[in-house]
């Protein structure tokens, strides 16, 4: 994983992080507001060394103490055990030494006693009583260690006199005799007795008073205390600041596990990234990046959004070139992103190419038809039973003359379960004569994914991905499924979340008023089969049974016979025939090959192809709501201007 990685993960797993978050603060707080309280006091006290040095100088803490040696006797079960009994409040020596500690500061002979109680006046008394108690324990320790000296020398000097006096007298049996070598060595050890015996007597002459002052009340030969306790104002345990900071680290924390676990966790696709790495194929047009959510509509082609689907259509129609082409849009989850796709695509198409059909295959979850402003009537399960033409269900949007839309039908369900391999051929390839692109729209996952094997007849393929919709286990069926009916997939286009119902898109500042709205526009009616192209069509592709007339505009009514009544007013200008759109052009000719598309010359001929994108026409021949899009004025004015 890259850093954007982890940053997409802390974007959409957050709240998972504040929620965490909050809830360590919160327990934090309430811990150390529900928590026992505990108050602690502390006394100071100075250790001195003893003169007989009975403590070891080898040791952690320099000097003539052992400290180390000191603050374990202070913790010891006698020290507790003195110290209840001064209390006297019922406290045992175990429970009291559990509360007692100690710290010694660097290089110093000074013992830090401190004691935790439940109130500020017993961690005072406590801490007092543990001093004392400890500068007992070590007079009594010191005094019984001197007395055992004292005796010791005592015995020692007991001896040592004891043999003075035998050496004395058997170095008087010599007298008289000269200096002979016995009397010499008798003298020898005289002289050592004698020596030793002074000092015993010197060290128990220093010893005996410092045994007498020892035991002297008062006295602070084995230590002082240097600060008594003092009565704790605010409670040592639980300490706020420790432990509000502490519940926000957990909480941010557990937080952040969580937010990678779940985010691991998650099959669904969060963005274009994980199209690309999981898929392996690219991505065309990214409406996701920056928006969570949006709602169904058609795109102004003035838009962000609008722009990037006209260059998606000039893509596909670059990629599939000439001829007619079947499109097939394949959703990969239940939103409406693929109804969104397919009807931006198809009206791009329409706008800037020419004669385009939806054929709504997803017979529950499109909403094509709400946002091309058509009915729900018979549709694409009629066509396949058979009890209708295209003629009779292809239904007009609202907005674009070029484009037609064949919705699911009445039952829609039931007419695509049984889905047969001639009906459906026989259909695209019907559609494929009359219309320059067919938008096959179609779900992938799901019960309503019976229509997915009409992608055999496509010529490309378009995926709709929907993040926090779209599963990535559900992208690669979708994407397994078309390589095994060999369809070419051009790339995923990547929406957002579909949210609310489908809405119609609104007017564009500066743009034409609308004459009428699309609920009050007539559906056209088939052209006479007398009426319909026998000949090859304008694109070079047979007979076609499409219920527009040569000019490709849609209308409500056959048109007359005669020229129209813009026509009549200008007489001076020659002639119409029947079925131009301008006065000064001559009769349509015969149809001709895909012609390129329009340069905008204003010097052409009324009749076109079904390749062509729009033709000037006069105002009697305009369908009712073709205001939407600006018309070209009709060629007789032009001239004139």
């Amino acid at each position: 994983m890259e850093l954007a990685d982890y940053l997409g993960v802390l974007r959409r797993r957050w709240w998972i992080v504040v929620l965490l978050v909050v809830i360590g603060a919160g327990a934090g707080a309430a811990y150390a507001k529900v928590a026992p309280k505990t108050y602690s006091a502390s006394v100071l006290i100075e250790v001195t060394a003893l003169p007989n040095n009975a403590n070891s100088v080898s040791g952690r803490t320099g000097g003539n103490v052992n400290m180390d040696n000191e603050a374990q006797v202070a913790t010891s079960t006698q020290v507790a055990a003195i110290a209840a009994k001064t209390l006297n409040d019922g406290v045992t020596a175990q429970s009291l030494s559990k509360d007692i500690s100690v710290a010694v500061p660097p290089n110093t002979t000074f013992l830090q006693l401190k004691c935790g109680m439940s109130t500020a006046h017993q961690a005072a008394a406590c801490a007092d009583a543990v001093g004392q108690a400890y500068l007992t324990q070590r007079r009594t320790n010191a005094a019984n260690g001197i007395s055992g000296e004292v005796n010791a020398q005592n015995q020692r000097i007991t001896t040592l006199t004891s043999r003075v006096t035998v050496l004395k007298a058997k170095l008087a049996s010599f007298k008289g005799r000269g200096k002979t070598t016995a009397r010499v060595r008798v003298q020898l050890g005289l002289n050592e007795a004698q020596t030793q015996l002074a000092a015993a007597e010197s060290d128990n002459a220093k010893l005996v008073p410092f045994l007498q002052d020892l035991n002297a009340p008062g006295n602070t030969m084995v230590g002082q205390v240097v600060t008594p306790a003092a009565r704790p104002t605010s409670p040592s345990s639980p300490r706020t600041l420790l432990v509000l900071p502490s519940g926000l680290l957990a909480g941010l924390l557990l937080g952040l596990l969580a937010a990678f676990v779940i985010d691991f966790r998650d099959r669904r696709i969060h963005s274009a990234r994980d199209v690309e790495r999981f898929l392996d194929l690219p991505v065309l047009v990214n409406l996701a990046d920056g928006t969570a959510r949006m709602q169904p509509a058609l795109a102004s082609p003035r838009t962000r959004i609008g722009q990037s689907f006209t260059e998606l259509g000039q893509y596909v129609a670059a990629s599939l070139g000439e001829g007619s082409h079947v499109v097939f849009v394949a959703g990969t989850s239940a939103g409406a992103g693929c109804s969104v796709l397919a009807a931006n695509l198809a009206a791009t198409l329409a706008r800037t190419r020419s004669r385009v059909v939806v054929v709504c295959a997803d017979p529950q979850g499109t909403v094509t038809p709400q946002l091309t402003g058509v009915a729900e009537d018979r549709g694409l399960a009629d066509l396949l039973a058979g009890t209708a033409t295209v003629a009779d269900v292809a239904q007009q949007a609202s907005d674009e003359p070029e484009l037609q839309v064949i919705t699911p039908g009445r039952d829609a369900v039931g007419g695509l379960l049984n889905l047969q391999y001639e009906a459906s051929r026989r259909l695209l390839s019907e559609l494929r004569r009359d219309y320059r692109y067919v938008i096959v729209e179609v779900q992938s996952v799901g019960e309503d994914s019976t229509a997915f094997a009409l992608a055999e007849f496509a010529d490309a393929a378009l995926m709709a991905v929907e993040t926090m919709l779209t599963t990535r286990p559900g992208a690669a069926d979708c994407l397994q499924r078309l390589d095994r009916l060999r369809t070419s997939v051009l790339g995923a286009i990547v929406l957002p979340a579909s949210t609310g119902k489908p809405v119609r898109p609104l007017p564009e500042v500066g743009s034409m008023s609308r004459a009428a709205s699309a609920s009050s526009r007539t559906r056209p009616e088939p052209r006479p089969d007398s009426e319909r192209r026998t000949g090859p069509a304008s694109n070079g592709r047979g007979t076609s049974s499409s219920p527009w007339p040569s000019s490709g505009l849609p209308r409500s009514e056959p048109q007359p016979a005669g020229p129209p009544p813009a026509a009549k007013a200008k007489g001076s200008k020659g002639s119409k025939a029947p079925g131009s759109a301008s006065s000064g052009a001559q009769s349509a000719p015969p149809p001709a090959p895909l012609p390129p598309p329009l340069s905008g010359d204003p010097k052409t001929s009324g009749s076109r192809s079904s390749g062509s994108r729009s033709a000037p026409v006069s105002s009697s021949a305009r369908p009712a709501g073709d205001d939407l899009i600006p018309w070209p004025e009709p060629p007789d004015k032009i001239s004139e201007g």
